[in-house]
């Protein structure tokens, strides 16, 4: 079991997935022969590099420094991101990232579909030749990826999935870090050092002009904004507790955002209140750009959480089981949790997701109140 701790466990992995890990490895040393080659010498001026984040939103927001950091030092480089469709909206627009390839879910459509998948992307990314591939997640999934597209020196933490032998640059998972530093701790590979950056979305002009279009319109100088529809039933934070909550300000107005999916959910919260206006659809970009115009923003853990955060020091977020030092705002915001420390880290139990969470449960209206008081 101690060389199973080696594994750790930073996406609710199985005691068989960590087994299965720890045998790849095990078994994969041939593999390696060729990659003391291929992952030493320097690298050139203009970089084609490789990164991977097709998963969800909250992970590619905080995914966006690594772009910035890899251009400052090599400005010449083509940056290539390996994004979902559901993710591409985080990426759009961005001045670091030279190219977009867009992925539908393979993994997520049984063994046929997912070996089809894994073999087309591949193919796409050797036929591109890349110098360079940055797996952030550690996925073996990813790490995969890179070796059948040939990339040249390939980088991520192996000791979270497995595939250390299918890498050129493993990296060692060590303790738990926020996901940014994470992200970032990877560029040491490629000479890259650099402090702190707070993740950013880059809008166009006509988003900006809809947003506040939309909050003159509705006469939204003085509004808190508030995102409780997780897509994990475990992040949920009861409806009746949200509309507690705001019929605590009855002189606020409350914005509810949400997918028009969540309409029944936030029908729920407002409740016949008068102060609550709900907002369905809004694009990725255009959320962020709106959270950074409210008083104070209340938010379950989840990718709008993120976007939040990162634009508004006034955050006030709610978390159950996901551990905070992975995922909490790095700003002023403050993080509402019961998670115990024992229950945290790699001995973390796995998670239900699609089951209540007892730490959410014991998430009170008072304690919630106390803190947006102390916001507006």
């Amino acid at each position: 079991m101690v060389i199973l701790n080696d594994y750790r466990i930073r996406f609710e992995k199985s005691l068989a997935w960590r087994v299965s890990a720890f045998l790849l490895d095990t078994f994969g040393f041939p593999l390696s022969i060729p990659n003391k080659l291929l992952g030493t010498g320097n690298l050139n001026s203009n970089p084609k590099i490789l990164t991977i984040r097709k998963d969800e939103i909250g992970d590619a927001v905080l995914s966006l420094p690594i772009y910035e950091a890899i251009k400052k030092k090599y400005p010449k480089s083509k940056i290539t991101v390996l994004a979902s469709k559901y993710t591409e909206e985080v990426f759009r627009n961005n001045p670091y990232i030279d190219e977009l390839l867009l992925t539908d879910p393979f993994w997520k459509k049984g063994i046929i579909n997912y070996i089809k998948g894994l073999l087309e992307t591949s193919r796409i990314i050797r036929n591109k030749k890349f110098d360079i591939g940055i797996d952030p997640k550690g996925s073996i999934i990813n790490i995969i990826l890179m070796y059948l597209g040939r990339v040249r020196k390939r980088i991520s933490y192996w000791n979270i999935s497995g595939g250390r032998y299918l890498l050129t640059n493993p990296v060692f998972y060590e303790k738990q870090i926020h996901e940014v530093e994470s992200n970032l701790n990877l560029l040491r590979i490629i000479g890259i050092k650099t402090k702190f950056i707070i993740p950013k979305l880059y809008l166009t002009e006509k988003e900006r002009k809809d947003v506040k279009s939309y909050l003159k319109k509705n006469r939204l100088s003085d509004f808190v904004a508030v995102y409780a529809i997780p897509s994990q039933t475990y992040k949920k934070w009861d409806n009746e507790k949200f509309s507690e909550l705001i019929k605590s300000f009855p002189k606020k107005i409350f914005v509810i955002i949400g997918t028009s999916m969540d309409r029944k959910d936030i029908e729920e919260i407002t409740n016949n209140n008068d102060n609550v206006l709900p907002l369905y659809d809004f694009n990725i970009r255009k959320l962020s750009y709106l959270f950074g115009f409210a008083k104070a923003v209340v938010a379950v853990d989840g990718g709008p959480m993120h976007l939040a955060w990162i634009s508004n020091k006034n955050v006030i977020s709610l978390f159950g089981q996901n551990d905070l030092k992975l995922w909490k705002p790095l700003n002023k915001g403050i993080a509402i949790s019961h998670l115990p420390d024992s229950e945290q880290g790699i001995f973390r139990k796995k998670l239900e997701l699609n089951q209540k969470n007892k730490y959410m449960e014991m998430i009170k209206v008072e304690e919630v109140k106390r803190e947006l008081r102390k916001k507006i």
